[in-house]
């Protein structure tokens, strides 16, 4: 349970700097795309929602902190000072960093607290999710027979215009104004006034944009979108994607409808009549319409926006630039990707170490005595198994650090002493139950009867 818990910890705390940065990013590339299509741009950021999940949950991924990395080096042989042969390499101790540690307590509480954050906002998005399935079974369905000639005629040329076969047209006093719905079969929900009294051009615009949400499975695309993001909904920066997101897809809406439909003026000018006569009604929040209120104002301006755009080729290509740049910071943020303080072990917790571990040289015994280390070591020599004397074992994080005692001869034409230097046992990540064994001789360190200590050794935990 404890894993977990700093599980948690390690994902949230890289989640609260990795998602601004990769929104910072994502800003950028659609700075670089404002003169392109919108649907471009929401490409893009449905691409950097994916990365704020994908990326805090690489930092769970096992990782070898770098400063293991220098036991594998070798150092320069000290044949000045031993008369070792040069092919045993000098070995330079060093000791592991202290890492500062968290309550246990304290870890637990932010994994219980997370839990709540997500299941809270999991039973908001399934109660909408109801309530929307809800809506959409109270709709009345209106057959293309029994539209009125001016609707029947506008709803045939959205139809034929995205190429869609026939799509469910419904009327409910439940909205105030034109949605979709549906993420297997979607369909669009009219207030029953907009089929009988909205002119041709306002009806033109409203059917357009929604049958553009239909070709785009821009409701399924939501709803998976709202789904994966659960991880991450506790971060403050998700709604800032929300909206970014939700104002490139109604742009791309906007965009396809004008190039399929109807002129751009008298698009925006349909949405604004619309908009102006559903004042301060409510939509579905796991809808999909053209009037939202929010966004009205930034689509306005976009439609009449007279300055040139990008062609279709210059397009494609800031797109690609704007991907890289998204790329280039995600692959860096996941290179600055850290373990919190608590995402070691804890200064007792010893279940990773007990057992019995193996080498070539070396058999470590370890158990767990009332919570304290009991450890035992032998030496496999030729002569035979070899058991110094061990004493203060202590575990912190992932090192089990311990004093030994024993009899040794450094050469043969010196006489045996008894000598005491630290062991360190740590625990890798270059497999499961892997860990190395080395000997810091800093009492020793320095004269010249004595060779420098063995290489690291690496032991297996025996099942």
């Amino acid at each position: 349970m404890e894993s977990v818990d700093r599980l948690v910890l390690t994902f949230l705390l890289n989640a609260a700097w990795q998602i601004p940065a990769l929104l910072a990013a994502g800003a950028l590339g659609a700075r670089l795309l404002r003169r392109g299509p919108a649907r471009h741009r929401h490409a893009l950021w449905l691409g950097v929602l994916a990365a704020c999940v994908l990326l805090p949950a690489a930092s769970l991924l096992p990782r070898e902190p770098a400063w293991r990395s220098s036991l594998d080096s070798t150092a320069t042989v000290r044949t000045a000072e031993s008369p070792m042969p040069a092919a045993w390499p000098a070995w330079v101790p060093l000791t592991a960093p202290e890492t500062p540690r968290l309550p246990a307590a304290w870890v637990r509480a932010v994994a219980l607290l997370y839990g709540l954050s997500f299941a809270a906002h999991a039973v908001r998005l399934g109660r909408a999710w109801r309530w929307t399935a809800r809506l959409g079974r109270s709709a009345r369905g209106v057959a293309d027979a029994d539209l009125p000639e001016p609707a029947a005629t506008i709803a045939a040329r959205c139809r034929a215009a995205f190429g869609l076969g026939p799509v469910p047209l419904c009327v409910s006093g439940a909205v105030d104004g034109p949605v979709t719905l549906g993420a297997r079969v979607p369909a669009i929900l009219l207030p029953p006034s907009l089929l009988k009294e909205a002119p041709a051009d306002h009806l033109t615009a409203a059917l357009g944009h929604e049958m553009a949400h239909i070709h785009r499975r821009d409701f399924l695309v939501n709803l998976l979108g709202e789904l994966w993001l659960l991880p991450v909904a506790f971060h403050p920066a998700t709604r800032w994607l929300r909206r970014r997101l939700a104002e490139s897809r109604e742009m791309a809406c906007d965009e396809a409808a004008v190039e399929r439909l109807i002129a751009p003026r008298v698009y925006a000018r349909s949405l604004l009549s619309l908009a102006t006569t559903f004042a301060g009604s409510s939509r579905p929040a796991y809808t999909l319409g053209a009037l939202d209120a929010d966004l009205l104002e930034v689509r306005m301006r976009r439609l009449l926006d007279a300055q040139p755009r990008l062609g279709a080729r210059r397009a494609r290509a800031t797109l690609s630039l704007a991907a890289l740049v998204l790329a280039a910071a995600g692959l860096t943020a996941a290179g600055l990707a850290f373990d919190p303080p608590s995402a070691g072990a804890a200064a007792n917790d010893l279940a990773p170490f007990v057992g019995t571990w193996k080498g070539e040289y070396s058999e470590l015994t370890i158990r767990d005595a009332g919570g304290q280390p009991e450890v035992a070591l032998v030496w496999l020599r030729k002569s035979g198994r070899v058991t110094p004397r061990l004493f203060d074992p202590r575990v912190t994080g992932r090192t089990l650090r311990f004093r030994l005692q024993a009899e040794m001869q450094y050469r043969p034409d010196l006489p045996k002493q008894t000598v005491d230097f630290d062991q360190v046992f740590e625990l890798t990540g270059d497999g499961p139950g892997q860990g190395r064994l080395r000997q810091i001789w800093s009492s020793l360190e320095g004269r010249s009867d004595v060779p420098p200590p063995p290489p690291p050794a690496v032991l297996t935990r025996q099942r």
